[in-house]
């Protein structure tokens, strides 16, 4: 008889450590499938197995090249600007008075701000399910990966700015400038006006200097902290005064409201505005090895020694702040396929996601994975702190483990609407560690939350009517894989980043043993056994992305 799929995970999951890539002496690696795998990973998203097969047999050089020669058109739609001052409401969609606009009723008024608020949060929408469709089709890759490090390096959050017109136009010039230079992107962002308004800088005035944009120019987005004081902070300020996001979304510089007076900074002295102040920041050694130990961090996933920084901080400078040497030199770097490089990078749940679909071929309703990244901690554009994400190993907790796995099983048809809820409480009732945005909660109210979020995308996937168009039974059957054994190896080397181990290997095999107990499946070769057989494969597919292993790439 068929019993419910459970989410609760095996035993062995729970706990176990994500240091899985054992630190060992760094080495060069011969080029190979295991290399090229590592590059299409780190330089896109989850490159598939005929991607793979095709840059291994291309050599390194050839494969490099075409990551940074690749040039996909990206066709840009210009988001609907919503006038809110229109409707009696600011930027930030609040009451500019109680006083109606004139010819206004107060019911159209109502009917009105509730239409352009829903238009503006669907355009935000559709703008992120565009982007994580060109990176799931693999159509611009590198630049892609490129814009959603910029995306966590330069960080705004919608809950602040409100209105997305100025957010989709934030992101545009990120991924416009993703693989450019570094000097345009930090001019970009210091006239951007998401960027002006999520950190104040629209109360920046000559007498009254606002701080906040200021200082996180220097500490997030330029030299690091320790680069700078106090007094430079606020000598930075007075240069940015004046310096704001207009009402309709364009930057706008107020020289009535700007401080012209002399300002020291950093060491120079002088009537500085904000061209000035980036010329400064720009001119700064830090302001290079910032850069650089946030590249090095986000492509190998591992701390860099500080000879290796300052070595690409050089190469840097020396390119004059272009991206594109510098990734082209890491690319070719020895170091970047050592044994303690592969294998030791924790994914971001949008890559995460994105890398599930690409492996299996998936492609899901409109705003699932908006919703299944957020649940997963990492919501497009809201960020928890202005310095973004920490990523690493604060990825993950034994509840976000789950979750990940429980956002990987509704891609996979393996809950139904009436169990999942109770399924998820079961499975999660004994959470040692708090899930992402629930680490105050008791551990019934996280299992509740989980499960909530997982009713909720079961939801938003059967409104859209959406089945997965998914056939493991045939991809096994092509690889040749017969029995529990052959399978439970060919899927874990198909579809992990790492080399699977015995334990990943012995896990997949019990599990596959239990299964066929529980859908009264037969000895003998498991893909003769009948219909059950593809729920089964599902199954074991749910089991081995929710293992530790399986959030490495």
């Amino acid at each position: 008889m068929m019993t419910a799929p459970s989410l609760r995970l095996p035993s062995l999951v729970a706990g176990v450590s994500l240091a899985l890539a054992v630190a060992a002496p760094a080495q060069e690696q011969s080029w190979g499938r295991r290399s090229a795998e590592h590059l299409l990973a780190r330089a896109g998203f989850a490159p598939t197995t005929v991607e793979i097969e095709t840059a291994a047999s291309e050599g390194p050089s050839a494969v490099v090249d075409r990551l940074l020669k690749e040039r996909r058109a990206w066709k840009k739609v210009p988001p609907l600007l919503v006038k809110y001052s229109e409707f009696g409401l600011d930027p930030r969609q609040r009451p500019l008075d109680e006083k109606l606009p004139e010819g206004k009723a107060l019911e159209e008024l109502i009917a009105r701000r509730r239409f352009l608020r829903d238009q503006d949060r669907s355009q935000f929408l559709d703008y992120f399910d565009r982007w994580v469709r060109s990176m799931i089709r693999g159509d611009a890759p590198l630049r892609d990966r490129m814009t959603l490090f910029w995306h966590g390096f330069f960080t705004t959050s919608f809950q602040v700015v409100r209105r997305k017109y100025e957010m989709i136009n934030q992101h545009e010039m990120l991924r416009e400038h993703a693989l450019g230079s570094f000097a345009d992107l930090l001019r970009g962002i210091a006239h951007d006006p998401a960027m002006l308004i999520y950190l104040d800088n629209n109360t920046n005035v000559e007498g009254h200097p606002n701080e906040n944009f200021a200082r996180e120019l220097m500490e997030l987005y330029s030299l690091g902290e320790g680069n700078y004081t106090e007094v430079d902070v606020r000598e930075a300020a007075r240069a940015l005064t004046g310096a704001w996001a207009g009402a309709f979304g364009e930057y706008e510089f107020h020289p009535e409201v700007h401080d012209s007076g002399e300002k020291t900074i950093l060491g120079k002295t002088g009537n500085f505005g904000p061209e000035e102040l980036l010329d400064i920041l720009l001119e700064q050694p830090a302001c290079a090895r910032w850069v650089a130990t946030k590249l090095l961090r986000y492509f190998e996933g591992v701390e860099p020694s500080a000879e290796r920084v300052e070595e690409y901080a050089s190469a840097l400078r020396e390119a004059d702040y272009e991206i594109m040497p510098v990734l082209e030199k890491l690319f070719s770097d020895p170091l970047f396929y050592s044994e303690e490089t592969l294998g030791a990078r924790i994914q971001g749940p949008i890559e995460f996601m994105v890398g599930i679909c690409r492996k299996l071929d998936l492609d899901p309703p409109d705003y699932y994975l908006f919703r299944a990244t957020a649940e997963l901690g990492q919501c497009f554009y809201d960020p928890p702190t202005v310095k973004g994400w920490d990523g690493g190993s604060a990825w993950i907790t034994n509840s976000s483990l789950m979750m990940r796995g429980n956002c990987v099983g509704v891609l996979l048809d393996v809950f139904r609407s009436e169990y999942v809820t109770a399924e998820v409480r079961s499975a999660s009732a004994d959470a040692g560690d708090g899930m992402v945005g629930t680490a105050v909660m008791s551990p019934q109210t996280k299992a509740e939350a989980m499960a909530q979020a997982v009713a909720r995308m079961v939801s938003l996937k059967d409104d859209r009517g959406w089945e997965p168009n998914l056939n493991l039974t045939r991809l096994v059957v092509r690889s040749g894989a017969r029995s529990d054994e052959e399978i439970a190896a060919f899927l874990a080397e198909d579809w992990l980043a790492v080399e699977p181990s015995e334990r990943v290997v012995s896990i997949m095999g019990e599990f596959i043993a239990r299964e066929r107990a529980a859908y009264g499946l037969g000895a003998g070769p498991l893909l003769m056994s009948g219909p059950n057989v593809e729920l089964l494969l599902r199954r074991l597919a749910h089991l081995l992305f929710s293992l530790p292993e399986a959030q490495l790439g």
